[in-house]
């Protein structure tokens, strides 16, 4: 985690231009407005969705190759790059179990010998950052294709240049919808449920009254708040967005789990959805979103063991282990398979919440409407918007920080 901080400024940056973006030019706080006594504070229908995107992608870009896509800034999906997500998606996971699909399709070496690949902003963006990296270089970049560009120099026998596009490619496609979709899933759980909804924010302007939160709340000043991290874990475990299993191959020696023997090369899987949803583990209301089951110390710590898990295929058995130290959330995976981007994902996820929440009133247009979802390799949601409303402490700030950054 510790070198994944060296981000935060960045996000920092980010959010501030996001909410700068969806803040109002004018009118009244939501603190303004509950005093005249409104019951019902709607504010600006904003489309949280696209802007949750945004971030998210233009937080990877500064992580990979230290330039942002400009999606904040423009406050548009430039190239329609995120909107195609669905059909990338439906692509990858048809391409995953019928690799024929792939070789017939953009991985064919046809293709690739009349250089005739699908132009994106995304895509273009990473290979034009590699052409400049290469135009320069002498330039040190403490960034992910920094460090792979370096590699590249200094054992230009174990890699190609090929898969750092490739590497850089599969983190923003990787990383982009896993982050935004959790971040949806958060807010949309959270706005659904208004009690739960009114004790994080509680908690969080509680904090901010006794001056223990940042402008932007930081990572650390997140950890410290038990009813956001209750939250948290409860979006990831309801509404896991990997939503495919992770195929893992039985190791030499063999495998027995649950008294069943699996010979060595076995592919075996466990999708996260069937474990965050066992009554056996999380209770009766196993299929219902409920934070509080996280409060109780030595309950949670306990359910830890099941959203925060290792490998199911370590030799370190029983099947689910407890001790903290060991653990990892299931949807990023374990030991060389971990997901290199788990450490800026929860960077964000605590930052980017803590921030929205203390900042503004938000709600849902029509709250009783269900939250559909398609189940392709990651989950993609449908469009959706909420009011928003800023609070007083941060209507004025934000107003000057539009102001000054001319955004």
């Amino acid at each position: 985690m510790a070198a994944t901080m060296k981000n935060e400024p960045h996000i920092d940056d980010a959010l501030e231009t996001l909410i700068a973006k969806i803040s109002p030019t004018s009118g009244p706080s939501a603190d303004d407005l509950a005093a005249n006594g409104e019951t019902k504070i709607e504010g600006k229908l904003v489309d949280l969705k696209s802007w949750i995107s945004f971030f998210t992608y233009d937080v990877l870009g500064e992580a990979m190759f230290s330039k942002r896509f400009g999606f904040l800034v423009e406050g548009r999906d430039i190239g329609n790059s995120i909107s195609i997500t669905f059909k990338l998606a439906l692509y990858v996971t048809l391409a995953a179990y019928a690799q024929w699909v792939h070789w017939l399709f953009l991985g064919s070496p046809i293709l690739r010998w009349i250089d005739f690949q699908p132009s994106l902003h995304i895509f273009d963006r990473a290979t034009d950052a590699i052409k400049e990296r290469k135009a320069n270089p002498e330039m040190a970049h403490a960034d992910m294709m920094g460090q792979w560009m370096a590699q590249l120099q200094k054992h230009p026998e174990r890699m190609e240049e090929k898969e750092i596009l490739c590497a850089v490619l599969g983190g923003l496609s990787a990383g982009g919808e896993t982050i935004s979709g959790t971040l949806q899933v958060f807010f949309n759980m959270l706005l659904r449920h208004p009690e739960h909804y009114r004790r994080l924010t509680d908690e969080l302007l509680e904090a901010q009254a006794k001056g223990k939160l940042s402008k932007i709340v930081t990572y650390a000043e997140a950890q410290t708040l038990p009813f956001l991290q209750a939250c948290l874990k409860e979006a990831i475990r309801i509404y896991p967005v990997v939503s495919w299993n992770l195929p893992r191959d039985v190791p030499r020696a063999g495998l027995t789990v649950a008294g069943k023997f699996f010979e060595p090369g076995t592919v075996l899987s466990v999708n996260p959805f069937v474990i965050h949803h066992n009554p056996e583990i999380f209770g009766d209301d196993a299929s219902e979103y409920n934070p509080y089951r996280w409060l109780n110390a030595e309950k949670g710590k306990h359910l830890d063991g099941y959203i925060l898990t290792v490998s199911p295929f370590s030799k370190t058995l029983p099947f689910f282990i407890n001790s903290m130290s060991q653990t990892n959330i299931l949807q990023f995976g374990y030991g060389s398979r971990l997901c290199v981007g788990k450490s800026l994902a929860l960077l964000e996820l605590n930052k980017f919440t803590a921030t929205l929440v203390r900042d503004f009133e938000m709600r849902l247009p029509d709250p009783s409407r269900k939250w559909r979802s398609h189940s392709l390799f990651v989950t993609v949601f449908p469009d959706w918007s909420c009011y928003m409303t800023p609070r007083r402490h941060g209507t004025s700030e934000y107003r000057n920080a539009r102001e000054e950054k001319r955004i």
